[in-house]
């Protein structure tokens, strides 16, 4: 299983999506940086991996 802490800030490729692991803000809540801004992206979040995923 990915690790989260390991990653923090990090943009992986994971195709077709694109991962950002973000910052902890609390035990359920992101800040995630404006990462993809030339094309519109959906928002997944998989809360039990602490993951953003933008498709």
């Amino acid at each position: 299983m990915l690790d989260p802490s390991n990653a923090l800030g990090k943009v992986i490729d994971l195709p077709p999506l694109k991962l950002l692991y973000v910052q902890y803000v609390g035990e359920h809540l992101y800040d995630y940086v404006n990462a993809y801004t030339t094309n519109t992206f959906h928002i997944y979040r998989v809360i039990q991996l602490n993951l953003v995923y933008f498709k």
